[in-house]
C-alpha cells in the first residue's frame, strides 16, 4: 500500500438534470444563499435552448424602483441588481451568469412593449403569475409562480402600469398584486439571472 489517504471524488450534477423548484445555492459575499430552479430554456424564443432561470428564494434588498418615472431601464432598481447586487458574486460565478433577453415595456408614457438584455434582472408580473389590468403580457408566467409569491415579503415586478407614469406593479406580501405603488417607494427587490443548463452542482448543490 503506498500510504496515501483515500481521494474523495464528489459527484456533480448539470442543472439541466434537476427539476423545476430544486433549490441549489450561489456565493454571495461567500456565503451560500438559496436559489430556485425556476425554469429550464427560458426565452428560448429570444435566447435560444440552454438557458436555466434562477430565482432568489427570498428577497433582496429593499430598493426604490426608480426616482420617479416608471421606467425599469436605467432605474434604482435595475442599477442596484447589475452593480450592487451583480459584484457580491465572485468572479468565477460572474463569468457564468448569461447576458439574457427578456420582455419589457420602457414605461414613463411608452407602452408598446419589446425586449432588454441583462445579466440579473426583476421578474415581470405575468412572469409571477399575477392577472392585472392596463399591463402587457412580459413573457409567461413560470412553472413556480405561486412559491416565489409565498414569501410574504412586499416586492417589485419590472412591469409598469400603462395609464400612470409612476405606477408600478408590485406582489404584495400576501401574495396578490398591486397595481398603484409608487415608483420611488421600498419594496423587495427579487434578482433573477440565467446559467448555462450545463453548469453543474456538486453534493451541497453548490457550483462545482
Amino acid at each position: 500500500m503506498s500510504g496515501r489517504s483515500p481521494r474523495w471524488i464528489r459527484s456533480t450534477q448539470s442543472i439541466s438534470k434537476l427539476d423545476v423548484g430544486s433549490i441549489v445555492k450561489i456565493n454571495e459575499n461567500g456565503n451560500p444563499v438559496e436559489y430556485y430552479i425556476a425554469c429550464h430554456n427560458y426565452e428560448s424564443r429570444l435566447n435560444g435552448d440552454g438557458l436555466a432561470l434562477l430565482v432568489r428564494k427570498l428577497c433582496g434588498d429593499d430598493v426604490a424602483f426608480s426616482t420617479g418615472a416608471n421606467s425599469y431601464i436605467g432605474g434604482t432598481l435595475d442599477d442596484y441588481l447589475n452593480s450592487t447586487f451583480f459584484s457580491r458574486f465572485d468572479s468565477s460565478v460572474r463569468g457564468k451568469i448569461a447576458l439574457t433577453e427578456f420582455y419589457y415595456t420602457p414605461g414613463n408614457g411608452v407602452g408598446t412593449m419589446t425586449t432588454l438584455q441583462r445579466r440579473v434582472f426583476q421578474l415581470s408580473s405575468t412572469e409571477y403569475g399575477l392577472s392585472v389590468g392596463n399591463v402587457n403580457a412580459e413573457g409567461t408566467a413560470l412553472p413556480i409562480a405561486d412559491t416565489l409569491r409565498s414569501v410574504q415579503h412586499a416586492q417589485w415586478t419590472r412591469t409598469p402600469y400603462l395609464y400612470n407614469n409612476s405606477y408600478v406593479i408590485s406582489v404584495t406580501a400576501s401574495g396578490g398584486s398591486k397595481y398603484n405603488t409608487s415608483a420611488t417607494e421600498l419594496y423587495g427587490s427579487r434578482p433573477a439571472f440565467c446559467l448555462p443548463e450545463r453548469t453543474a452542482f456538486d453534493d451541497d448543490m453548490l457550483i462545482a
